[in-house]
């Protein structure tokens, strides 16, 4: 993967056309951006049991479909939905773990 910045074609660019470029570094408190994906899940509308469940499955299938493979993903998969609606709706009143509304 290589990032315009590191090739110079970032520089070419002119200021006004260049989209801002944003540092995503989760353990630094002071610089960089940071993207909680809990934060995606829509509470307290029909969507947040498939908006959980699409987030489960992107984190537990692995692609292989042989019929024991598939019984434990689904069950992963499952127990993943219940944990991210856990977290969405922590009994604090905060969402997603922490980070307020």
């Amino acid at each position: 993967m290589t990032s315009r910045a590191r090739t110079g074609e970032d520089r070419r660019v002119p200021s006004r056309v260049r989209a801002p470029l944003l540092q995503v570094s989760p353990v630094e408190l002071a610089n960089g951006s940071r993207f909680n994906p809990l934060a995606e899940v829509r509470i307290g509308t029909p969507r947040d049991v498939s908006d959980a469940q699409n987030m489960a499955d992107m984190i537990v299938r692995t692609g292989e479909d042989s019929p024991q493979e598939r019984y434990w993903q689904d069950a992963a998969a499952s127990i993943t939905t219940g944990m991210i609606l856990h977290v969405c709706y922590g009994v604090s009143g905060e969402r997603a773990g922490g980070v307020p509304r």
